[in-house]
């Protein structure tokens, strides 16, 4: 083969290789992690499955595939195997797998919940916690080859996250606690961190200061922990308001070490968005946590490095959804040309055709919205290329401007006070709505953009019922006469005319 071959091959391989990195996915959102003992690699759970990437970053490998979930894989000591919960067979049972892959086996066959969190020093024992019907949760060992369990405590009070000593003499826990949703939780039942001497059977609080204790490591380095300092604004009634917060650095869930006699120093210095899933290599050495969808690694005494985690990623369900609408579409209004119709259903607003088309989808309605919140009364621009609305994704029931062709909403309203009542203007030029709130009444906006102009004042009316002269010189508008009858529902009205 001549040089000039074998260049054109180099060159093709490398183009290979490229297009290959290019159909990689950057991997957002792992949970669980685990960091092998040596702190090369690291085990975490992403779309229900276990996956193992460099702990520096880089390709990540899938190594279970099931369509129940697996999460809280656990390293062995020798970093060859990895335990996991998972759900195929109905309740949390542990699996364990190949640190490469291959087929998992089931190691628990409880009716309850069975959940791994840490290899024994032995390297073929597992630490678990197992939850029974009467609520209540013991830590157990469970020895990989024989299948034999040993319990080791029980307590009536929630435990958690029970990690044995590289030693193996001892066990790390929480005691107490809400669960990690709540990591800003201030209060008597705040997660503790207690040991459990294995040769003694004595357990000892290591540390209990009204703030939660997650996701807690021993390592022969010492143990680590994410929990606060400092207390966060709260309020005690819902009548109370407790105004806009400012997370501290002191007030936002941090990795921090802690030493045998409670006394912690903090690791890492964020403010606002807490670590999450923290893991830690058997020797202390390196640490990893989750933080806004993000991968970091941490040696202790250093500063928080983002690591940047790749797959080649497919989806594991179906991400397009096909839903009949056979009721509870309101708030219809015709597209300016006739052909449409734009109304909301499901807090949602759709269009679909006046006239059946042809092929197997010319009866689909298009969705326009896929607000988690409410998007409602839908009505179209005078041009038919947009839809005003209403929706609550900033708070209050504001008024939006949808574009149609890029799907884009932008808010209209200028204020943080719901609107309703929407209609346009006899010449088309403005939109009209009602406001409520302190600066309550009638507005209209130019539907070619512009700030809105309050035409009638009416501060905290309830519903306004109005309608403008066919020559929009005057608006005329029905208002509830409050005390006019013994119940609100048996209340008068007055009808009032305004010049505009």
């Amino acid at each position: 083969m001549s040089m000039k071959s074998v260049r054109r091959l180099g060159i093709f391989a490398l183009a290979l290789v490229a297009s290959s990195t290019a159909l990689a996915d950057e991997l957002i959102g792992a949970r669980w992690l685990s960091l092998s003992p040596d702190g090369s690699r690291l085990a975490f759970s992403y779309q229900g499955d276990i996956w193992v990437a460099p702990a520096s970053g880089g390709k990540a490998v899938r190594i279970t595939d099931n369509i129940e979930m697996d999460d809280r894989p656990v390293w062995s000591p020798d970093g060859s195997k990895i335990a996991f919960q998972s759900d195929r067979f109905g309740n949390f049972d542990v699996f364990v797998v190949g640190a490469d892959g291959g087929k998992p086996k089931r190691v628990t066959w409880f009716s309850g919940n069975d959940v791994p969190y840490s290899w024994d020093a032995d390297g073929k024992s597992i630490t678990l916690i197992r939850t029974f019907d009467n609520g209540y949760r013991s830590v157990v060992t469970l020895d990989t080859e024989t299948l034999g369990l040993k319990s080791l405590f029980s307590d009536q009070m929630p435990i958690d996250a029970p990690q044995a000593s590289p030693e193996g003499d001892k066990v790390l826990y929480g005691r107490f606690g809400f669960p990690w949703q709540r990591p800003r939780y201030q209060g008597s039942a705040a997660e503790q961190l207690w040991l459990f001497d294995k040769k003694t059977g004595k357990r000892t609080e290591v540390r209990s200061n009204g703030y939660q204790h997650l996701w807690p490591n021993i390592t022969k380095s010492g143990i680590y922990a994410i929990t606060m300092t400092d207390p966060v604004a709260s309020s005690s009634t819902l009548t109370k308001s407790v105004g806009k917060v400012t997370f501290t650095v002191g007030g936002t869930p941090n990795v921090y070490k802690i030493d045998a006699k409670g006394s912690a120093k903090r690791l890492t210095n964020f403010a606002g968005d807490g670590a999450r899933f923290l893991a830690a290599s058997r020797d202390g050495s390196l640490l990893a946590f989750e933080r806004d969808g993000s991968v970091y690694t941490l040696k202790p005494g250093g500063e928080p490095v983002k690591v940047t985690l790749t797959a080649n990623l497919d989806d594991k369900i179906s991400t397009e959804e096909n839903v009949v609408l056979t009721e509870g579409a309101e708030a219809a209004t015709l597209s300016p040309d006739g052909s449409t119709i734009v109304f909301s259903a499901g807090s949602e607003i759709w269009s679909v055709p006046v006239k059946k088309g042809e092929g197997p989808n010319r009866d689909d309605a298009v969705r326009w919205s896929e607000w988690e919140g409410v998007d409602s009364a839908p009505i179209y621009t005078p041009d038919g290329k947009g839809v005003f609305f209403t929706s609550d994704r900033e708070g209050a029931l504001m008024l939006y401007r949808l574009d149609l062709a890029t799907k884009k909403a932008v808010r209209v309203s200028t204020e943080s006070a719901s609107v309703e009542n929407l209609q346009l203007t006899p010449d088309r030029k403005s939109l009209a709505y009602q406001q409520y709130g302190p600066n309550g009444g009638i507005y209209t906006v130019p539907v070619e953009g512009g700030k809105p102009t309050q035409v009638v004042k009416r501060p905290g009316r309830a519903n306004l019922e109005y309608s403008f002269s066919p020559d929009g010189k005057y608006v005329a508008f029905v208002e509830i006469l409050e005390g006019s009858g013994l119940y609100y529902w048996d209340s008068g009205n007055n009808v009032f005319v305004q010049e505009l």
